[in-house]
């Protein structure tokens, strides 16, 4: 049998944890105990169950990365790594990553998002860019063999069949969902996208309450539909979305106008009204078209309003650099001709000697018989000093 010391037998412990990957990557379902938020960023913690507790520790660097907060009491997926300290044998889990369990956390996690984007402008109804009412392209992204597919088509081709529908094939829920539908909305290319899935659980549709899906989303340049579950059913996606549509049903009838409807209404009007109808539909596009140009100076007034204050406000910064500058190098000048002044040589040139005997001489009693030395500004001559002066 092997005789270790206290140190060696740690060490053999800490390279045992170390060595195994079985502890190097680890998923726990835990709940978070004693909580602390170190002024350095870190998060230090336990986590435990009916049973057991272990300490954790989340970096700064993970802390910063981390879409989700928690707080003491939070169900979680934490994942991580074992770390065991040698030189006291403590055993902690090194968190890098955590999710929200159960409904209450994603729904927490969910109004977090919310506010956040809210903040960005993001739900701004007057950001929203318009639904075109005739689209000649539409990328749909969802699942092809789920029910939301088919039941968008059926709709929206008995409305407007003359349209091309492009699909996107994405996963609408489970690992890698997020990625699939961020990947197909890059790729996007249609005048109108539209995302949608039938309905599910909150968790089944969480991944539509991901943020970079989400922001993904949010800016694309063409307009986007968003329609997923149920109509209590209710996403971040959805929100973010340019329009949200309760199921994939009314995605399809807000996707496009009734172009069939519309064609056979507007040949009736047209056999009763002839050539005045299409007298109203040339004001209609005139006015559409003032209206259009209105817009357009609308934006282009704002942009050079807002072009000038940026101009006006770097004038602004600058004078007041070039009066500061000013000041300094007055203060500047001030202090120079003051330390000048002191200058002895300065002094010599109004007049003025200084004499000096083993040392310069202040005070008459400092005055003795022998040589000494009268400093001129433009040089020196040597004298005697005699007794009796």
């Amino acid at each position: 049998m092997e005789r270790l010391s206290v140190t060696q037998l740690n060490l053999l412990i800490a390279r045992h944890f170390e060595a195994s990957p079985r502890f190097s990557n680890i998923e726990v379902e835990a709940e978070v105990g004693r909580l602390t938020r170190h002024g350095s960023g870190h998060y230090y913690f336990t986590i435990k169950d009916n049973n057991s507790s272990i300490d954790c520790v989340m970096y700064r660097s993970s802390v910063a990365k981390s879409p989700h907060d928690f707080e003491q009491g939070d169900s979680l997926l934490l994942k991580g790594r074992i770390s065991y300290y040698e030189k006291t044998g403590r055993t902690q889990f090194i968190v890098s990553s955590v999710e929200p369990l159960g409904e209450g956390a994603l729904l927490k996690a969910f109004l977090e998002l919310r506010d956040k984007f809210e903040k960005m402008g993001l739900l701004d109804p007057g950001l929203k860019k318009p639904i075109p009412r005739l689209p000649g392209r539409i990328a749909l992204l969802t699942s092809p063999t789920g029910a939301a597919y088919k039941d968008f088509l059926k709709i929206f081709t008995e409305r407007n069949p003359f349209c091309q529908v492009d699909l996107y094939p994405v996963l609408v829920q489970g690992q890698g969902a997020a990625s699939s539908i961020i990947e197909a909305l890059k790729k996007a290319d249609a005048d109108l996208l539209v995302l949608t899935r039938g309905g599910g659980s909150y968790e089944d549709l969480a991944v539509f309450n991901d943020e970079e899906l989400c922001l993904t989303l949010a800016q694309l340049e063409i307009p986007s539909i968003c329609a997923i579950g149920h109509e209590i059913d209710f996403t971040l996606a959805e929100l973010v979305a340019d329009l949200r549509a309760a199921t994939p049903s009314q995605a399809a009838e807000l996707a496009s106008d009734d172009l069939i409807s519309l064609i056979n209404n507007l040949m009736s009007r047209l056999k009763i009204k002839g050539k005045n109808r299409l007298l109203d539909i040339d004001k209609r596009i005139i006015s559409l078209d003032a209206s259009m140009d209105r817009m357009e100076m609308r934006l282009k007034q704002r942009y050079v309003n807002e072009q000038r204050q940026v101009e006006d406000l770097f004038i602004s910064a600058e004078n007041r650099m070039k009066n500061k500058l000013k000041e300094e190098l007055n203060l500047l000048d001030q202090l120079y001709t003051r330390i000048a002044s002191y200058n002895p040589e300065e002094i010599l040139k109004r007049g003025y000697v200084a004499l000096s005997q083993d040392g310069w001489v202040k005070r008459k009693d400092q005055l003795k018989e022998g040589q000494a030395e009268i400093h001129f500004y433009d040089g020196i001559r040597k004298v005697r000093i005699d007794e009796g002066l």
